[in-house]
């Protein structure tokens, strides 16, 4: 079983390495205070599993709510101590976060980290899209379920890519990038203005990602017979065996958190889904927007 990149970089969200690290500092001294702050994100992560859990009750008698937790703990460690590249953009985004006061060189790093994960997510998520496949082929689930993860899974990648764009729009904007000694008022004002525009599509995408997690647990725990299947993954992926009632309830909510977050990306950049520059005809418009909806395939 695979832990999204996603979740794990930026289930928080507001990720941020602190106090500033003073260069002068010894090498293992700085290396050990980045493993207590990456130990502190884990604490955030699994805050956000717990609460995800707890949603997708009840569990299957023989799984223990508890020991369910510590394994997605142990697994998120071994990704975030282990995956030296997606460690690497963790650390640039967590030291270079907007905060105030911000300087021109600090919004570069923190736009280009952005840039590097959003181009990680897309080549990851990828590779996502085809275990959904062929998880697909081994399954009598409704197909429909696995092309919504799938959509789920381009959607997010979108998020990043969006993410990235409008951060590098909004400090050229305020001119970060090129006035280094811009007045503390107005980097103030950027970084707070900043914030309060991203806070509505991290929402959005914050909801998106607990009730991807909801939906895939609910299946993939529900056919399994202990945590061990549930970490290799089950050979075959039957309906039969998921809870009716949790699953239309998990199922509901992750297609309108999916529908929610499209819509806020295609009113913010109406070109963000499709493939071609210029302003599409009529009929091109009308298939993006049935796809936007979710109406093919329903």
């Amino acid at each position: 079983m695979e832990l999204d990149p996603s979740v794990i970089a930026l289930a928080p969200l507001e990720y941020r390495l602190e106090p500033k690290l003073d260069s002068t500092h010894a090498w293992y001294i700085r290396s050990r205070y980045k493993d207590k702050q990456f130990a502190k994100l884990r604490t955030e992560i699994s805050g956000f599993f717990s609460e995800c859990c707890s949603e997708i009750e009840p569990l299957p008698d023989r799984f223990q709510k508890k020991e369910f937790l510590e394994l997605l703990d142990e697994m998120t460690a071994w990704v975030i101590h282990n995956d030296t590249k997606l460690r690497s953009i963790l650390s640039r985004i967590g030291i270079n976060y907007p905060q105030h006061p911000l300087r021109s060189e600090k919004a570069y790093h923190f736009v280009q980290a952005l840039k590097a994960f959003s181009t990680l997510y897309g080549r990851r998520g990828s590779s996502m899209s085809k275990k959904y496949f062929m998880g697909a082929l081994k399954s009598d689930l409704p197909y429909t379920v696995f092309s919504s993860f799938v959509l789920g899974t381009y959607t997010a990648s979108y998020f990043h890519e969006y993410r990235a764009r409008a951060t590098e729009q909004h400090f050229r904007h305020h001119q970060l990038f090129v006035r280094a000694r811009s007045q503390l008022s107005s980097r103030k004002y950027a970084v707070e203005d900043y914030l309060g525009m991203m806070k509505p599509i991290i929402q959005a995408y914050r909801d998106l990602t607990k009730s991807k997690c909801k939906l895939w647990w609910l299946i993939v725990l529900w056919n399994s017979k202990d945590l061990k299947e549930f970490t290799q993954g089950p050979q075959f992926l039957s309906i039969r065996k998921v809870d009716s009632k949790s699953f239309e309830r998990v199922e509901k909510e992750y297609k309108d958190n999916l529908r929610r977050l499209r819509a806020l990306l295609y009113e913010l950049d109406p070109n963000i889904f499709v493939p071609t520059a210029g302003r599409p005809d009529r009929a091109t418009k009308t298939m993006w927007d049935d796809m936007l909806w979710l109406r093919l395939g329903s």
